[in-house]
């Protein structure tokens, strides 16, 4: 998948995690029914806000770094994923995906 728009440090860092996400959702949405692709959808981003993916998934596509509150960050521990705000990719990436596949 070609990635236009994030740096390619950051594209890397995602490659296997949020990346893969969004590229087996658009491979999915070509092969399964509209109910199969909601639960997915669904599932996902109840899995998703409730920070039960990998922690490397909440890392900001834009750039590449973990943000807690006012902070950046390059790398975090599992203790602090609670603390990391989800939103940058919740609302530029996920969220426009599920209007985009449903």
């Amino acid at each position: 998948m070609d990635v236009k728009g994030i740096s390619k440090l950051a594209s890397e860092k995602q490659e296997n995690y949020i990346l893969k996400d969004i590229r087996s959702f658009i491979r999915s949405w070509e092969k399964v029914s509209s109910e199969t692709m909601y639960s997915l959808l669904v599932s996902y981003r109840k899995k998703y806000l409730n920070r039960e993916l990998p922690i490397e998934t909440y890392r900001e596509l834009d750039s590449g770094m973990f943000r807690i509150k006012n902070y950046v960050a390059e790398n975090v521990g599992n203790d602090l994923k609670g603390d990391i705000d989800i939103s940058q990719n919740y609302m530029n990436y996920i969220l426009p995906l599920i209007q985009i596949l449903l």
